[in-house]
């Protein structure tokens, strides 16, 4: 389900947010406020160029950056966040 957060399952979509830039609306931050808790993506429907999805999370780094500083814990460990401790 779109509309539920995959770690603490709430539905309630309004302690839940979309973070994207307007510039790059196909990457974005989904956040939830219960869990305070994100994982980033990428809507690849609309994408016009194919996505290296090796190298995908270094382009998203600033959506991490952002939640973080949100006071948003990420999903998972990542080896780009790893590399930055």
């Amino acid at each position: 389900m779109r509309t539920r957060c995959p770690f603490c399952e709430t539905d309630d979509f309004e302690k839940m947010e979309l973070y994207f830039s307007e510039e790059r609306p196909h990457e974005r931050a989904e956040l939830c406020y219960k869990c305070m808790r994100y994982l980033v993506s990428v809507d690849l429907r609309n994408l016009a160029t194919e996505v290296v999805r090796d190298v995908a999370a270094w382009g998203l780094v600033y959506l991490d950056i952002l939640a973080q500083e949100k006071g948003f814990s990420p999903a998972s460990m990542s080896a780009t966040l790893l590399a930055s401790d």
